[in-house]
Formats: structure tokens, C-alpha cells, sequence
């Protein structure tokens, strides 16, 4: 009976020491926002790598860049822009816009087709910008 005693005053006082979950999880989600514009060649030469840079904004403090949303499916490039949004920071602040470069290998014969995201329209489709690519064969010249 003494143990049993024990171990329940132990686990108590165990889980009284704990800190809150809230201390550990910080509030926070993910977002999408539109690419301002897209720094693209007039053509992509066969298997050369090329420096891509996108322009975007980030509407206030409690947003930061998380990573570069590429999706491709056959000739197609979907780009997009993910933020992580801290909900314990004040979304405050400017508008603040930024670049991200990226590396981009020309290795498919056919054109590229960029679907830049511009946002979502009044009926929540997505807005895309679309820019053709071709791509040369130097040693076909």
C-alpha cells in the first residue's frame, strides 16, 4: 500500500513539474503567396544549369520565407512561394520584398512551361502566369 502511495504522490509531483504543451508548440502555420515575377532566359540550352530568380513579398513580420513550391508534371513548372507564419508574432511591419535564387538544369528536349502563381481569384481558383521556354540543342547547330 506504501508503494502503491508512493508512486502515485511520484507521478503526480512528475507531472505538476511539467511545463505547459503551449511552451513547446509554438503557433504557427503555412501560407502560399504569389511570385511577384520570374527571372527567365529567352531559351534554355540543352543540359546547362541556370540561376533562376524569383521576386516576392512577404506581407508583414510574422511571415518568413519557408521554401520554393516546384511541382513539375511533364513540361510543366508550377512556382510558387510557402511561408511559415509565427501566430505569436505581430503581424506588423511593411510589406518586404525579397528574391530566391534557384538552380535549374535544362535537361528535358522540350520547352519548359512555367505556371508562375499569381494568388486565387474571386471564385478561389488559382491565378497562374504562364511563360514557354524552348530549349536549343547546341549540338544540333
Amino acid at each position: 500500500m506504501k508503494r502503491l502511495l508512493f508512486i502515485s504522490i511520484f507521478a503526480l509531483f512528475l507531472t505538476s513539474c511539467l511545463n505547459d504543451d503551449d511552451d513547446y508548440n509554438p503557433n504557427y502555420h503555412f501560407d502560399t503567396i504569389p511570385v511577384e515575377s520570374i527571372d527567365l532566359p529567352d531559351s534554355f540550352e540543352l543540359n546547362e544549369v541556370y540561376d533562376l530568380t524569383i521576386n516576392y513579398n512577404l506581407p508583414d513580420s510574422s511571415h518568413t520565407f519557408y521554401q520554393l513550391y516546384f511541382e513539375h508534371n511533364n513540361k510543366e513548372r508550377i512556382v510558387a512561394v510557402v511561408t511559415y507564419v509565427n501566430e505569436d508574432v505581430a503581424a506588423t511591419g511593411p510589406v518586404i520584398n525579397k528574391d530566391y535564387t534557384f538552380k535549374l538544369t535544362a535537361s528535358q528536349k522540350d520547352e519548359y512551361i512555367f505556371k508562375i502563381w499569381k494568388g486565387k481569384d474571386e471564385n478561389d481558383e488559382d491565378i497562374y502566369e504562364t511563360i514557354t521556354v524552348p530549349v536549343v540543342d547546341p549540338s544540333q547547330n
